[in-house]
């Protein structure tokens, strides 16, 4: 149930990024909570494909939500959110996720990140 939450509530939040509405600040720091929780609660069962193989998706969303704030502290925080699912993206997943990804990283004090896909 509250991954459902979870996903309206990003899909809000994109929606109000688009048409230019502030956002709820307080929902915001709720949503986090909701996702740290059930990233905890995932982590907790030790599937091997581990959390970032079922939240990716759902981390990234997360990361560019906060990182449209533009600020540098709200870029820190989205890195942090992309770094803990870039190993399982840079392997499993399509360019435009790994775009999305690396850009939210390397946007963190203009550091590394946005370049293409290195293949191995």
């Amino acid at each position: 149930m509250s991954l459902l939450i979870f996903e309206k509530s990003i899909a809000n939040f994109n929606r109000d990024i688009l048409l230019g509405t502030e956002v709820d600040v307080e929902r915001l720091a709720e949503t986090i909570d909701i996702f740290e929780s059930v990233w905890s609660y995932v982590k907790m069962l030790n599937l091997s494909m581990g959390c970032e193989g079922l939240l990716n998706v759902q981390m990234v969303n997360l990361a560019r939500v906060v990182g449209s704030f533009g600020d540098e502290k709200s870029l820190a925080y989205a890195a942090s959110f992309a770094r803990r699912v870039e190993d399982f993206v840079r392997v499993f997943c399509g360019e435009e996720m790994v775009g999305i990804v690396e850009g939210l990283v390397g946007r963190e004090g203009g550091g590394r990140g946005g370049g293409k896909r290195q293949k191995k």
